[in-house]
């Protein structure tokens, strides 16, 4: 049959959208668990046969087309040759024997094969973040894990229906190691539900094509998202742009140091992470194999390319032109056994460093940092009346985003997270014996701008019963977003806590805290950079911020310029006057004064000096020594003595003849 080729590959593309934005609906609306059918933490893809992502929904679920199921099919055949058969369904969340497509335990994939007769189609692919998979903490995510057997069980890629027939010994493994087995396999029957509709719904299409039309079609629109991505970076200035970031750790660790050079070279980005910090003996490792495209390195730049042509098919194709250079070792290539539950917050910190070397290489294009944070509160208790184990997720709490060229950010929402959706209140009073205080903006936390940074929220929950709470993601409570163009960075995270009636007292992180009736936890998130020249932004703009309660007029005078009289009105005199007073230029980015502090003590070269000092040991051996490193440049930085890179060497022989340590961090 003759057709037209655009006609056709535009009418291809929309009902796979359509069939793959079926397939996560359904996932949310049969879902058990509060994370998945509230907040919306899954991913729902179309794959190629050799396991490339064809097609993904544009408004639902995490838009993760850098994933490949390559390594697991292979995985597959090395354990089982010739095994994929109509029926089955696969199941795995085991970052290393995938290749990095699960990257922590909780998020779980399940994959079912697609045929036409014989032929295999593609795959169909749903990933869920299971509420608890075992481990340290209830939910099994704790950022304290010294390596991933710590944080609950591992499934390599297996069947758990082997033509059609369930696997009932997996069954049985996997609801034996979880605090919340009903839940878990609700969520589980859940998914093996919408990939069977999503089977019967692309089994439609062999009424209208053929296999190897199907198959041409959809490397077609791979090949469409290519060309056109190639063509907007080759609009870039070339040329290698360098962003240096941190992660804040745990209390008792430096922050990890992320470090990106973004070279662009005609038709292609390389994305070089080799001033990265090792990896290190907690959750924050990122498992990406370095391979190209990763979804977890290249997300933000599958997003800019997107948002500068909002038509292009939304598929691997997009990313086929990023090449990634992870040094094996580090924090964003581990080590096998690393812990990685809380990659999230590495990942979601490379998402703005992107953004923050585009900053020079197309300016005037690119938005301040948000906070990168997705503060994922768990709740473990016991119901009342059963006295059953309840595990339950508390709130997803995000900061402010960061301001934008031509917007302001959004308050409490982030760019990087916003598949995740807020889980209302009455909701999480039913599933959890809480009561919520407040939830709401927290005035004054976005940086000032042009176009201002996102405020954060503030959230205080106090506990009806015992409980045993973690908060994972937690992030920007050591350095701000920081604000690009003049604008200023936002404000730093807060976590405090009430116990047993006793004042209230702060927090650095929440790794497990046990609460006791009436005790009350309060969390405020970050705010977002600001975008351009405070000074610049509308003074009527600046009076209503102050009006709806968003800032004060202090601020509004210190930061913006902006002079009230005591109704609120606008002093236009003194605003003027104070506006045209001289001073001095704003940097391109503002880091914020605690980064500015740190970076005096912990240079750059000292960094990069250590991570060379320790590239030739072993794993094991990089950790621990790594450790002491720190905690010798720790204690100069206490007595003012600066650290060179000459020192190191002398600073690393003083551990090596101590006794090893039996874990990094206690």
């Amino acid at each position: 049959m003759n057709r037209n080729e655009a006609v056709f590959l535009q009418v291809l593309n929309s009902r796979l959208e359509a069939i793959v934005t079926e397939l996560a609906e359904n996932v949310l609306r049969a879902a058990h668990s509060t994370f998945i059918k509230e907040t919306w933490d899954i991913a729902a893809l179309l794959m190629t046969p050799d396991g490339e992502v064809f097609s993904c929904p544009r408004e639902i679920a995490a838009k993760r087309i850098g994933m490949h199921l390559g390594m697991a099919l292979q995985a597959l055949g090395a354990e089982q040759p010739g095994t994929i058969a109509p029926g089955d369904i696969f199941i795995t969340n085991d970052p290393q024997s995938t290749g990095g497509l699960a990257t922590h335990l909780n998020d779980m994939f399940l994959f079912k094969p697609v045929f036409w007769g014989e032929t295999l189609v593609c795959f169909a692919l749903v990933f869920v973040h299971l509420s608890d998979v075992g481990g340290l903490v209830p939910g099994s995510l704790s950022p304290a894990a010294v390596d991933i057997y710590q944080e609950g069980l591992r499934i390599p890629p297996m069947h758990l229906y082997r033509r059609c027939e369930l696997v009932a010994d997996l069954r049985r493994l996997l609801l034996t190691n979880s605090r919340v087995p009903a839940q878990t396999w609700g969520d589980v029957t859940a998914v093996v539900g919408a990939l069977n509709v999503c089977e019967r719904r692309i089994g439609a299409l062999a009424e209208e094509y053929s296999p190897a039309e199907f198959a041409a079609g959809t490397q077609r629109l791979l090949n469409v998202s290519e060309q056109r991505a190639r063509e907007l970076i080759g609009a870039i200035k070339d040329g290698s742009y360098r962003f240096v970031d941190y992660i804040d750790g745990l209390p008792n660790m430096e922050p990890i140091r992320l470090a990106l050079v973004l070279t662009i070279a005609g038709e292609e980005m390389i994305l070089d992470f080799s001033g990265s910090d090792p990896e290190v003996g907690a959750a924050y490792n990122l498992y990406s194999y370095s391979i190209d495209g990763h979804w977890g390195l290249t997300r933000a730049l599958a997003d800019y390319l997107q948002g500068l042509d909002p038509d292009i098919p939304w598929n691997s194709g997009l990313v086929r032109p990023l090449r990634i250079r992870a040094p094996k070792g580090s924090v964003v290539n581990p080590e096998a056994d690393a812990a990685c539950g809380m990659r999230v917050a590495t990942y979601f910190r490379i998402y703005y460093m992107t953004f923050g070397a585009l900053a020079e290489a197309a300016p005037g294009t690119i938005p301040a940092s948000g906070p990168a944070e997705a503060g994922i509160m768990l709740i473990a208790t016991h119901d009342r009346v059963t006295g059953k184990r309840r595990i339950n997720v508390g709130q997803a709490m995000f900061g402010g985003s960061g301001g934008r060229p031509r917007d302001d950010g959004f308050d409490g929402n982030e760019m990087v997270s916003w598949y995740l959706r807020n889980v209302p209140m009455e909701i999480l009073e039913q599933e959890v014996d809480v009561r919520f205080l407040s939830y709401a903006i927290a005035p004054g936390t976005g940086g000032a701008g042009r176009f201002r940074g996102g405020h954060g929220t503030r959230i205080s929950v106090e506990f009806l019963t015992p409980a045993t709470v973690t908060i994972r993601g937690l992030q920007r409570h050591q350095f701000r977003a920081w604000g690009v163009e003049g604008g200023t960075a936002g404000a730093r995270g807060e976590v405090h806590v009430r116990q047993h009636h006793e004042g209230e007292r702060s927090l650095e992180a929440v790794t497990l805290l046990d609460m006791r009736e009436h005790d009350v936890l309060t969390v405020v998130t970050p705010g977002g950079g600001g975008c351009g020249d405070p000074f610049q932004r509308p003074a009527e703009a600046v009076a209503a911020d102050v009006r709806e309660g968003l800032i004060s007029a202090a601020q509004a005078q210190a930061d913006y310029g902006v002079v009230l009289a005591a109704d609120g009105a606008i002093d236009a005199d003194r605003t003027e006057a104070r506006r045209s007073a001289p001073r001095a230029a704003p940097p391109e980015i503002d880091y914020g004064p605690e980064r500015i502090e740190f970076e005096r003590w912990w240079t750059p070269a000292l960094y990069e000096g250590i991570a060379d000092l320790l590239r030739s040991k072993n794993a094991a051996e990089r950790k621990w020594r790594r450790r002491h490193l720190l905690e010798a440049i720790r204690k100069r930085v206490a007595q003012g003595v600066p650290t060179r890179p000459e020192d190191l060497p002398h600073l690393l022989a003083e551990p090596a003849r101590g006794r090893k340590p039996q874990a990094e961090y206690a």
